[in-house]
């Protein structure tokens, strides 16, 4: 039970190592009913504490490159192969990662994550656009708090249809929130008021296999 002031447990966590994943059949039918009401769900404690130290170690901004998403927006982004996105990439790439979130989002058989770590700055130069990511493969998607240091605006947006937006914040560094990826729901980064907001963020996807994807390679070289 959380009292006042006190975290909420760690449902999943992912480090270097290892992921921990323990839900009874009350908390993975909490979890489910949840993700199907409001589309999300929230993963406190989602980095363990070495990964999360090691990726804001490596998070030097000078790594930061503008990108532009054309028709969606303009973001600063960390090239795929520099620091932290291969450590990252290696964690969340997890077949205990994958059914948990098969078993909360009732999603098909997730092959892959695939993820960018990105900053938006309160500059109107950097924007997110309303869009939809529900294409290539993808499944549901994930997003990860690494700020440093706190930030105002910068809520994650959800929107089906004509709805209202339900907005989400995700303050706590390391903390993550899973949401669903459809055609008809659309979500945006509200913007950023005051500070720099940073995340790793991107989607499970169908396909390909990370473990063939990766290995790959290997057999190639070995030929």
């Amino acid at each position: 039970m959380t009292t006042a002031g006190s975290r909420p447990p760690s449902l999943v966590q992912v480090g270097l190592r290892n992921t921990c994943a323990a839900l009874d059949e009350r908390d993975l039918a909490q979890l489910q009913r949840s993700f199907t009401a409001k589309s999300f769900v929230r993963l406190p404690s989602f980095l363990d504490s070495d990964l999360m130290e090691r990726a804001l170690t490596a998070m030097t901004i000078d790594r930061f490159h503008r990108r532009e998403h054309p028709g969606v927006g303009v973001e600063l982004c960390i090239e795929h192969g520099a620091a932290p996105v291969p450590m990252l990439t290696l964690a969340t790439n997890s077949a205990a990662l994958f059914r948990f979130v098969e078993q909360i989002t009732g999603c098909g058989p997730i092959g892959s994550f695939s993820g960018r770590v990105f900053a938006m700055p309160a500059d109107e130069g950097f924007y997110d656009d309303w869009h939809t990511d529900a294409t290539h493969h993808r499944l549901v998607a994930l997003s990860v708090n690494l700020s440093p240091a706190p930030y105002d605006g910068g809520a994650l947006q959800l929107k089906h249809g004509g709805d209202p937006p339900l907005e989400i914040m995700n303050e706590v560094p390391g903390d993550a929130v899973l949401f669903r990826l459809d055609s008809e729901l659309t979500h945006r980064i509200a913007p950023v008021e005051r500070g720099t907001r940073f995340a790793y963020a991107g989607w499970f996807c169908s396909e390909p296999d990370f473990l063939a994807s990766i290995s790959e390679p290997l057999r190639a070289r070995a030929r």
